[in-house]
């Protein structure tokens, strides 16, 4: 589908095709639950400025450097024809063509396969990351903690930890060579790599190779295998996962000194999903110490995300 100006400007046409077939692919990829609501608003956009944008049958695509320079990703705010539709414009998380760059970080993300959904920096992963930058008391210190990161994706959090004077930080993402291989680029283009390490871990499987490994990379100037500190952020939304990754997790905090964080958004109606995996934190003896939701919107039109929870838990009793 083409979008061609009737009287618009072609900078604003650009950006109009660009967030029109990103806002598709979304929303078919996403269907269902919240999602439903970003094409009840695209439509609703459409129909307001239909006196501005035709939809014409598709036709040769136009391939002037002029029309590629309007159709370049840009890793600071979008232009202002989009802000003219909305009250602001959306909030940039990057994508595999546009690092994010976000509190002194450059944050590259990889092109793996969309069902892993590491092609953004997403709202909870900024979040968690902030907090540990803040030295906010809810997270509470990092500095000379031994931390791992399940589902990292571009490992902002754990960079955060690193920065912060972590003695060891492990970021790990399922076993995608893209996955692990961006997490490598980012750890190494962000200096953190003293102090820091991309493994591959598929969630439900032995930690040992994992912690083995961690050794080996960070050349054993930490002892003991055990991690202080577990993160995971934005990795509640899939809930075939949840029993796979609630076994990482018990492995991973063996003892009632380690503190986990999860940081994580209501990616259905009613946050059904996330309180399910909230659910076996409880029966395998995880009890939340502490707790807080985050206004991620901050203004900006992101209420079919809502929130970004964070939640502290420590594991009070070892459950058979």
């Amino acid at each position: 589908m083409r979008l061609h100006q009737e009287p618009a400007s072609t900078a604003r046409a650009a950006i109009l095709r660009t967030f029109f077939s990103k806002a598709c692919s979304s929303v078919a990829m996403r269907a269902g639950g919240p999602y439903d609501d970003a094409a009840v608003r695209l439509r609703a956009v459409l129909a307001v400025h239909s006196s501005a944008v035709v939809f014409h049958p598709p036709l040769p695509v136009d391939r002037s450097a002029a029309a590629d320079a309007a159709l370049k990703p840009s890793t600071g705010a979008l232009p202002g024809a989009l802000a003219a539709l909305f009250d602001e414009s959306p909030a940039n998380q990057g994508d595999p063509e546009c690092p994010l760059e976000h509190r002194g970080f450059v944050l590259c993300l990889a092109a793996s396969p969309t069902t892993l959904q590491a092609q953004h920096v997403w709202q909870s992963s900024l979040v968690l990351g902030d907090l540990v930058l803040d030295g906010d008391a809810l997270v509470g210190t990092v500095a000379g903690m031994r931390v791992c990161e399940l589902g990292a994706g571009a490992a902002y959090p754990s960079l955060a930890c690193a920065r912060m004077g972590a003695a060891r930080v492990v970021a790990t993402d399922y076993p995608s060579p893209a996955l692990v291989r961006n997490m490598e680029v980012n750890i190494a283009r962000n200096h953190c790599a003293r102090a820091a390490v991309a493994l591959p871990h598929r969630w439900g499987d032995s930690i040992q190779p994992l912690e083995e490994a961690a050794r080996v990379a960070l050349g054993e100037r930490v002892n003991g295998d055990a991690f202080d500190i577990v993160m995971a952020a934005d990795t509640l939304w899939r809930a075939e996962g949840h029993r796979d990754m609630m076994t990482s997790l018990c492995n991973l905090a063996r003892d009632a000194e380690t503190r986990v964080v999860l940081a994580f958004m209501d990616h259905d109606v009613d946050g059904a999903t996330a309180r399910a995996f909230m659910a076996l934190t409880a029966q395998a003896g995880f009890a939340v110490l502490a707790h807080r939701d985050v206004d991620w919107s901050r203004g900006r039109r992101e209420d079919y995300y809502g929130d970004v929870h964070v939640r502290v838990l420590r594991r009070e009793r070892l459950v058979a």
